[in-house]
Parts: structure tokens; sequence; C-alpha cells
């Protein structure tokens, strides 16, 4: 942290030189691009926050669909599942396709479902059906929805700041290179080279 602020500090004197200050025009132009960046970055939460609400929005729209459409039901194995597959920690229940008989519409319906391992034949099964009566996946929760939003929001935020990251090495690479360019400059026009052992004091 105390590293960060130095440097934030360093960048303000660049930008808004006292008098007396070494900072060069290079420096300052660094200082103003910082500024510019930091500045794009916080303008960048709002932008993120609406991504969020927007895809929020049009998810709670389709997970409203789904839970309207979808109805939970009870189906039962006529087939046991694989033994659930042992770990030093115990058992670790998966999950697998096996055949099951459940009721949709007054009419009893086989087909294949997806249940956890270990269970035994007969055993009953929480499913969800649409409405032709098939199995399907269960609809989107309000918890879900609100963490994928926050998620792409985070990553909407995070993708920009990786933008700007790359756009200020970009450019202090460009300003490093004037830098030593510059620095080139003044040590030719000071006439020095290094000393080699057998010149005279």
């Amino acid at each position: 942290m105390a590293v960060s602020t130095n440097w934030l500090k360093r960048q303000y004197h660049w930008l808004m030189p006292r008098h007396g200050s070494l900072a060069r025009r290079w420096d300052r132009i660094e200082a103003a691009v910082v500024l510019s960046l930091l500045v794009l970055a916080v303008l960048a939460v709002p932008a993120a926050v609406a991504a969020g609400v927007d895809y929020h929005a049009r998810q709670e729209v389709v997970a409203a669909a789904q839970r309207a459409e979808r109805q939970p039901a009870k189906a039962v194995l006529l087939v046991p599942t694989s033994p659930a597959a042992a770990t030093e920690g115990g058992s670790v229940p998966d999950t697998e396709g096996v055949t099951a008989r459940w009721e949709a519409g007054g009419a009893e319906r086989t087909g294949t479902i997806q249940a956890r391992s270990g269970l035994p034949a007969g055993a009953s099964v929480g499913i969800w059906l649409d409405g032709a009566g098939n199995p399907v996946s269960p609809p989107q929760s309000e918890i879900s929805v609100i963490g994928l939003a926050v998620g792409l929001g985070a990553l909407v935020w995070a993708a920009v700041n990786a933008v700007l990251l790359i756009a200020y090495t970009a450019v202090r690479f460009a300003l490093d290179t004037r830098r030593w360019a510059g620095w080139a400059r003044e040590w030719d026009a000071l006439d020095w080279k290094p000393r080699s052992k057998g010149d005279p004091k």
C-alpha cells in the first residue's frame, strides 16, 4: 500500500511540479496519461454496473418464463445407478443418465433422467418437466441470476482495466524510449566517455 501511495504522489508531483522540480516533459506526459487512465477506470464502474443490471433484467425474464413452464415431479428409477466413486475421503456421488418412470398429464412416461450414483432401482428422484412432460433442467433461481449478473459486471470492469493497463504499458515504453534517447544525447553533449585503466588521472 505504501508503494502505491508513493507512486501516486510521484505522479501528482510530476503533473503539478513545484519550483525546482526535477520532473521533465516526459514525466509530466506520463503523469497526465496515468491520471486519464485512472479517470477512465473510475468511469468504467457505472458502465460495468449497467451491463450487470441489463443482464439481470433479461435473464430474470427468462427465469420467470422457465419457472412458469417447468413443474417439479417425481420419477422412479427402473434400474440402479452405478456405485459412487470411492476416494480417500469416502464415496463421492456423481450424476448419470438412468432409465426411470414418471407421470405427466395423467399419462405414464418412461425415459432417461439424471440421477446421482449409488441409488437402487425403485428409488424416487425429484425431476423437472417442461410443458410437454419431458425432463428438463431446473429453472434458474434468483440467486443464480444475481450471481451471473454480478460476475458479468465484474468481468466487464476487469476487461476495461486490462485494456487500460495495456495502453499504459505501451505509453510507458514509448516514453522510456524517449527518455533513454534524451539521456544519450545529454551524455554526448558532455563529451564524456569511460576512463580506461591506463588513462592519466
